[in-house]
């Protein structure tokens, strides 16, 4: 995984794939998951989730080299059924409409949050989920990053204000 190393709430782990182990927990879908993994990046939360989770699992990245090498595990993992990886942008069409969505330390790339955030749910079913992991750090900043961490929050919030989102599909 890429994905930055976060401490396990239940066993105090500190790991990249932490992620992994916390999203099973908060998946709320009916049924057998159809989803799409935004900014899929090597593919590893696709592979590993769908190893907790089944389904159906497509990722997205915008890196061709990223794409090849996700296809290529979920080949040699005889997954290619289960898992289909494709490069694209964020705010391109999708293939198909998908009961779960997870963008893990991807949406903070766009360049227009709200945006993206749109073009994504357009192909997310009534009643689906979307799994937002993105940096925003809780704790306490060092005093000389305050300012940033501000700046950060305030343009999403003003981004995802401009949003036309219905209440229901939007996200907090």
């Amino acid at each position: 995984a890429i994905h930055r190393g976060l401490a396990d709430p239940r066993t105090g782990e500190f790991s990249p794939d932490t992620i992994h182990h916390l999203i099973p927990g908060r998946v709320a879908v009916p049924g057998s998951i159809d989803v799409l993994d935004v900014g899929c990046g090597y593919g590893s939360t696709c592979i590993e989730l769908h190893k907790m989770l089944a389904g159906r699992w497509h990722g997205i990245t915008i890196s061709r080299r990223q794409a090849r090498f996700a296809m290529q595990s979920a080949t040699a993992l005889v997954l290619r059924s289960a898992l289909t990886f494709a490069r694209t942008s964020f705010d391109a069409p999708l293939p198909r409409p998908f009961n779960l969505m997870c963008g893990i330390e991807s949406l903070i790339h766009s360049p227009a949050p709200s945006g993206t955030i749109r073009n994504l749910v357009r192909s997310l079913v009534p009643g689906g989920q979307f799994i937002i992991v993105d940096d925003m750090p809780v704790d306490d900043v060092p005093a000389n990053f305050a300012h940033d961490l501000e700046r950060f929050k305030a343009l999403w919030a003003q981004d995802l204000k401009r949003t036309s989102l219905p209440d229901s599909k939007r996200f907090r």
